[in-house]
């Protein structure tokens, strides 16, 4: 999944992108939902810090505005806006 996000990053900027197009393709990329109320950047984060090593299953709670992104080894937390 980070491999994915970072080179769909790399693939999307221009050769000499401002910090503004970065953040912006940054944004796009990360911020992609993969599940409802679960954006990329969760994956990510799970990955980085972890969280999918072995053959745990990734489990997926949700409550009326935060989803939750489970494996044995930890938790990502994910906050949506109402509106």
């Amino acid at each position: 999944m980070a491999a994915d996000g970072i080179a769909r990053v790399a693939e999307a900027l221009p050769e000499n992108p401002g910090e503004l197009v970065v953040q912006q393709v940054r944004g796009a990329v990360w911020g992609a939902e993969i599940a409802p109320g679960l954006p990329a950047a969760a994956a990510f984060a799970g990955e980085t810090l972890g969280f999918f090593s072995g053959d745990d299953p990734a489990r997926l709670s949700k409550s009326l505005t935060w989803t939750r992104l489970s494996t044995g080894r930890g938790h990502v937390l994910v906050r949506s806006l109402l509106g």
